[in-house]
């Protein structure tokens, strides 16, 4: 999403977010203030995006697969920020890592044969072959 020669503290800039409020909640990102998009790894550089998205003050944010290539620490803050902004906001999030999904999800539907199904449990996800029974 960024461009690889920003710096992240005009990105920061141009999305009206603090770069305080991020570093507080992601300390070891502090270094990187100066840093440009190119910098940093493609997960440190994910965390970036999906938390400026999250905090763009949008009603509807769509977020393609939030969990993946990221540090399982991250993960747990990001879906920690997904539970904070989920009250003012829409969130629309497609991954296959169904225990994150079903964590932070109000509605969860499987896509399957061009038909959405409304999953209620990992039971659900079994009995649709999503899952082999006992993974």
């Amino acid at each position: 999403m960024l461009p690889h020669s920003l710096k992240l503290s005009k990105a920061f800039r141009l999305f009206d977010v603090s770069w305080h409020s991020f570093t507080s909640d992601f300390p070891a990102f502090e270094v990187h203030q100066k840093a440009t998009a190119r910098e940093l790894s493609s997960g440190e550089l994910r965390v970036v995006e999906i938390y400026l998205i999250l905090n763009s003050g949008k009603e509807i944010i769509l977020l393609d697969e939030p969990f993946s290539f990221i540090a399982p620490l991250y993960v747990e803050q990001i879906k920690a920020l997904i539970r904070l902004k989920k009250a003012t906001s829409s969130i629309v999030i497609t991954d296959q890592f169904y225990r994150d999904i079903l964590e932070v999800s109000d509605n969860v539907y499987l896509l399957k044969n061009g038909y959405s199904k409304l999953i209620g449990s990992r039971e659900d996800l079994e009995n649709e072959g999503y899952l082999n029974v006992g993974s």
